[in-house]
């Protein structure tokens, strides 16, 4: 015992205590915020959360979130629970989407009503959707069987399409046919699928889904810029892969060219300055002059706020310097602006 006693007294001798405990917030780790912008979110904004990360939240897909559960809701007739045909149509197997003896209300409530197409559809989509994958594995070994595999699966879709007399079904099979020609790369057959069933249609979510992955096939920035820009508020799943097409070093002078209406312009201001770090508020107000209905305008207010808490509060209340600061040059922030920001 007295062995223990001498070895811990000669470690405490030797151990150094630093008072100051040289410790730094990096991040968010630290920081004022009273308004949540949780409350202004539709579903597909966690992303966009003022941060000095990339990504402020990982987006979740809930049937909240998901537009194509309100189609899918609407097709049986409002008499499941929205969680439930997001359930359906996304958890249930093949097998199990067409299952007579299924136990799932979707399933019942769809076969009551004489639905079996749009549940065979559903089967289909499931038996496929492995092949929405840009490899088979990290060695790309088995790219040229998945690809020959994706093209068989484009002509079972696109035959499909053909066979149904439903309007609606014909696109949900082209759809499935355009997504597997975009893992495959193949823009033409992009193109030719959107113009022959999609070219117009704005009814469903895969009519906007469709629209994103042609978008994918257009070579001009400063047009690719304005189509995204009239997609984002419709496509709430889709928004982190539009922004990730989106270039911030094209013109929005050049992109407003191309817009005809003032929902459109606003549409195209909302993209350049949805990720500014800086003071926004007069592009805020443009919006609201151009089109005070827009969906995501509060969303834009609020995150304007945490900008505010940020540069104000935090230092007050943490002792702290804010992470997006004055020499702080993290995403290259214009700096200027944040000095404009903070001394105003």
């Amino acid at each position: 015992m007295k062995h223990w006693i001498l070895s811990i007294c000669f470690l405490i001798s030797v151990n150094t205590v630093n008072g100051c405990g040289g410790w730094y917030p990096f991040s968010d780790v630290i920081r004022f915020s009273i308004f949540s912008p949780l409350l202004f979110d539709d579903g597909g904004m966690s992303e966009f959360y003022f941060s000095s990360r990339n990504s402020s939240e990982l987006y979740e897909h809930t049937f909240k979130s998901d537009r194509n559960v309100d189609d899918w809701f609407n097709v049986c007739e409002q008499k499941v629970k929205k969680n439930l045909v997001f359930e359906a149509i996304y958890q249930l197997s093949a097998l199990g989407i067409v299952d007579e003896e299924s136990d799932h209300i979707f399933v019942k409530k769809m076969m009551e009503l004489g639905k079996e197409d749009h549940l065979q559809y559903l089967a289909f989509a499931k038996k496929n959707s492995y092949l929405n994958n840009a490899y088979e594995d990290s060695w790309e070994r088995g790219y040229k069987e998945l690809k020959h595999k994706r093209s068989h699966a484009i002509q079972d879709a696109e035959h499909y399409a053909e066979l149904t007399e439903d309007k609606t079904l014909k696109r949900r099979y082209a759809f499935v046919a355009i997504r597997l020609a975009f893992y495959n790369g193949d823009h033409l057959q992009i193109n030719r699928l959107y113009d022959n069933y999609f070219a117009g249609t704005t009814e469903l979510t895969i009519d906007y889904w469709a629209k994103y992955y042609q978008l994918h096939t257009v070579d001009s920035p400063v047009i690719r810029n304005f189509t995204l820009a009239q997609l984002f508020d419709k496509t709430p799943t889709k928004r982190p892969g539009l922004y990730l097409m989106f270039n911030r070093d094209v013109e929005m002078n050049d992109v407003l060219k191309f817009a005809t209406t003032n929902k459109e312009k606003a549409n195209v201001l909302f993209m350049y300055t949805l990720r500014k770090t800086d003071r926004q508020l007069s592009n805020i107000r443009r919006i609201y002059e151009l089109n005070p209905d827009h969906v995501l305008l509060p969303f834009l207010i609020v995150r304007e706020v945490n900008k505010l808490e940020h540069w104000v509060m935090s230092t007050k209340y943490t002792a702290f310097a804010p992470i997006l600061r004055p020499g702080y040059d993290y995403r290259s922030s214009n700096q200027a602006l944040i000095n404009s920001a903070i001394e105003e």
